[in-house]
């Protein structure tokens, strides 16, 4: 790396899901148009690259191109960029897509961050000098989209012939794998979403029908063990000394529970993560739509008996079963609409309360 030039990282967040890593992509792409002279621009695909292999349905989007240029790197390559010295000379600018707080490994770097575009709410204040493209949409691919479009009619000679259809599939089937699903309600304003498909439609090279294969593919489990499933769309937070994960699962909880038994990876997975409890949400399309939950607690962690009893009392779940790994419990989501990103609030405030009490 040019040492003589500023550098602008552009992250997703840690589960690397296809939103995350195509908002992230196409930002660091219409920057990197703009900035070929004055900053270098790095892509951060917020995993290790042995992890690529858990994200089957981005591989087939990105359809094989040589995305692994110079400026796409993976989390092992991320120390090569020697952040701290960029970071001390006021050289570093880094931009989240898709998650507004900086993920662990880029915490001490928080003071860099220029710009973020997300769909999440924010749920603490954000400094002043952060440029903010937030708003409520079913995909933040939505929000980059506005940017290219915006880009694209204001200066369409900076793209290359095939860059324009290439970005426009990347964002049009990734809004569509995103919001297809969801259901006009007060999450969501889905007319954000709709309107910039419309505009993208025309730029798309893909038949419409690429989206039932990509559906597949992001379905396609066959090769996966129980850590893959961990492991693919992962994400931590901190809840004072309690340090929490969520993944989102597409196997069945007897199916969980059979593997789990021939092969147990729960608590290796907690200590390799160093997370103190772990909730598994399982997503199941087939043969209806719906969402349960296990949740994996160690019999050394200290508020076991009142989380269970909390989400057992709550409005979101059914009563509680368990299995015959007392580590293992189960419940059953009452409105299947609800994703992680509107459960973890709730897990969030339930730890906090808990911990008041005690």
């Amino acid at each position: 790396m040019n040492q003589s030039h500023d550098l602008v990282l552009i992250t997703g967040n840690r589960s690397g899901d296809l939103d995350s890593l195509v908002s992230s992509y196409v930002k660091g792409t219409l920057l990197s148009l703009k900035e070929k002279k004055n900053k270098q621009v790095f892509i951060l695909f917020h995993f290790p690259e042995k992890e690529w292999k858990l994200h089957p349905e981005a591989q087939f989007l990105f359809r094989g191109k040589d995305i692994f240029r110079e400026n796409i790197i993976f989390l092992d390559d991320l120390k090569t960029l020697n952040l701290e010295k960029l970071s001390e000379e006021d050289r570093l600018q880094i931009i989240l897509t898709d998650h507004n707080r900086p993920e662990e490994i880029l915490i001490p770097f928080a003071g860099s961050i220029v710009e973020i575009i997300d769909h999440h709410e924010v749920v603490s204040p954000l400094a002043e000098k952060i440029q903010k493209v937030i708003h409520n949409t079913g995909s933040c691919s939505t929000l980059v989209a506005e940017q290219f479009l915006e880009e694209l009619k204001r200066n369409p000679a900076s793209f290359s012939q095939n860059q324009i259809p290439f970005i426009a599939d990347l964002l049009y089937f990734t809004i569509r794998i995103d919001t297809d699903h969801l259901e006009e309600n007060t999450f969501f304003d889905l007319q954000k979403d709709r309107h910039v498909l419309e505009r993208l439609l025309p730029h798309i090279s893909l038949p419409e029908q690429f989206l039932n294969q990509l559906r597949k593919k992001k379905m396609d489990f066959s090769d996966f063990t129980l850590e893959d499933h961990f492991s693919k769309d992962f994400k931590a937070w901190e809840s004072g000394e309690i340090t929490y994960g969520i993944s989102t699962v597409y196997i069945d909880r007897e199916t969980f529970f059979t593997m789990e038994k021939s092969s147990p990876s729960a608590e290796k997975f907690l200590k390799k993560k160093r997370i103190g409890i772990l909730f598994l949400m399982h997503f199941l399309k087939e043969p209806i739509l719906k969402r349960e939950l296990t949740v994996f607690i160690p019999g050394v962690f200290p508020y076991k008996e009142e989380i269970l009893k909390a989400i057992s009392d709550s409005d979101l779940f059914e009563d509680i079963q368990w299995n015959s790994n007392e580590n293992m419990y189960f419940f059953s989501q009452l409105d299947p609409r609800l994703s992680r990103k509107k459960i973890q609030p709730f897990i969030e405030a339930l730890l906090k309360e808990i911990k008041d009490l005690k």
